[in-house]
């Protein structure tokens, strides 16, 4: 397919996750057209899936959590416009860890139309963690003008133009997108429209996939994230002119992913090392499926998608369940993704690991050819449920 190749407009886009939350959500062309003071504040609520009946935290301790929220110097430039409290989530035992669901009445117009925020707090410590805020963005859309002026800006680039060459290539996606980044240890959200393309369409081939960002008042293009696209195997029983794996995909099957910690090492747990032990662990293709997915429009059932399963060993001296749950980064160290899985939290599993003994994991992520490195990580060890 050459020239524009097909212009496809996703559905909304969800991704939950239990570290960096975030939407993308496209509205009427309508709604876009009004003036930046005429469009009211409309902060997205969370995808937060049913948990247990059993009351893990007291009314006391949720206000509490909300009191050291609201509190903390970074949550506070989030709420100087208004804010509603919208949950308080258990996410281990009556004490520990939990997130506070806030609704704020901030924007980031043009494209932010709404911002929620999900403020980790640990009452064990007495602190809420505004250093780690997780942002759920409700985005605006793009008129057909602009469409065609966020395709004709970022195809006359001459990076752009340099990626695609003379290859066939596919305009997947037209609409505002966001990256986030990390600076002193603060996470930020920036939003621009953007054109997604991919180079080589065909996902049994190798290719390139792109986010071209795209700047309509300056008419420049202000980032390109792209990464080579290794090809990926069909689906069981599909039929295709490639030889098919003949084997489950290993590491040195993916090779530009990286995956920490190392088998041997012990993840980390409230910034010190815990003890709790990853053993081994794979990374291979998948396409997901209903199971894999929590929320309903993180991913769809045929996607492309990444499970890394392992093993992790338990060395502390009782019976825990392990939170865990994984975020995956570009080559520029920024996280643009997280594990899709339906529970506890969406995003996060908690396999029931015995004192000295080993326990199985399985995490899915959606495919991005952009992923370089994904990190897993331990959120809380608990002697009961996860709610």
């Amino acid at each position: 397919m050459h020239g524009l190749g097909l212009v496809v407009v996703s559905l909304a886009l969800v991704v939950v996750l239990i570290g960096a939350v975030s939407y993308i959500v496209l509205l009427s062309d309508e709604t876009f057209k009004l003036s930046q003071n005429e469009v009211a504040p409309q902060p997205p609520i969370p995808a937060i899936p049913p948990y247990s009946d059993v009351q893990v935290l007291t009314e006391e301790e949720k206000s509490t959590a909300i009191d050291f929220a609201v509190n903390d110097p970074e949550v506070k430039e989030w709420l100087g416009k208004g804010y509603e409290i919208y949950e308080v989530v258990p996410l281990v035992e009556s004490g520990g860890m939990c997130m506070v669901y806030i609704l704020t009445e901030e924007q980031k117009l043009p494209w932010v139309l709404g911002i929620t925020i999900g403020v980790p707090v640990d009452l064990t410590q007495e602190e809420a963690q505004g250093y780690s805020i997780n942002y759920d963005l409700k985005l605006a859309s793009l008129t057909d003008t602009q469409k065609e002026d966020v395709l004709r800006i970022a195809l006359a680039d001459p990076d752009v133009l340099e990626m695609i060459g003379d290859k066939d290539y596919e305009i997947q996606d037209v609409g505002v997108e966001y990256w986030e980044s990390s600076s002193g240890g603060k996470c930020s959200f920036h939003a621009y429209p953007a054109v997604s393309i991919n180079v080589n369409h065909d996902l049994r081939l190798p290719g390139i996939f792109a986010i071209v960002y795209v700047d309509l008042e300056s008419e420049e293009v202000v980032k390109i994230v792209f990464n080579p696209r290794k090809s990926l195997p069909p689906r069981d029983g599909q039929s295709t002119e490639i030889e098919p794996t003949k084997e489950v995909p290993t590491m040195t099957d993916i090779p530009h992913l990286n995956l920490t910690p190392q088998p041997g090492e012990c993840f980390t747990y409230k910034g010190n090392k815990s003890q709790i032990l990853l053993n081994d662990s794979r990374l291979k293709y998948c396409f997901l499926e209903l199971k894999d997915i929590c929320p309903p429009n993180a991913a769809t059932v045929g996607d492309p998608g990444i499970v890394i399963t392992g093993t992790i060993k338990n060395e502390y001296d009782r019976d825990y369940f392990v939170c865990m749950a994984a975020h995956a980064f570009n080559s520029e160290g920024e996280r643009i993704g997280h594990s899709i899985d339906p529970g506890p939290v969406c995003g996060m599993i908690a396999p029931y690991v015995k004192c000295g003994q080993t326990g199985n994991f399985e995490l899915h992520l959606k495919y991005r050819a952009d992923i370089e490195r994904i990190e897993l990580f331990v959120g809380c060890v608990s002697e009961i449920p996860p709610p």
